[in-house]
């Protein structure tokens, strides 16, 4: 990912905004972790398109709240 914006939400931790990592054309953003010595967390770390966000904020708020009062199981793949 070639960031463009870097915002510091706390120790280790920032949400990145680019030009996505599989195309120099798409905008993506990730939640990224670093590791305690500094280095960048791959498995920690999340890159989506950004055409993706409004999908992901739509489920979870639907969701959320019932996965709260419910204590939902996992979904069975």
């Amino acid at each position: 990912m070639q960031v463009v914006h870097r915002e510091e939400i706390g120790p280790n931790h920032s949400i990145e905004i680019g030009w996505s990592t599989w195309n120099q054309q798409e905008i993506s953003i990730r939640n990224r972790y670093d590791s305690p010595d500094g280095h960048f967390s791959n498995t920690a770390s999340s890159e989506i398109p950004i055409n993706d966000l409004p999908d992901l904020l739509r489920v979870a708020l639907q969701r959320l709240p019932e996965m709260l009062r419910n204590r939902a199981e996992p979904v069975a793949r």
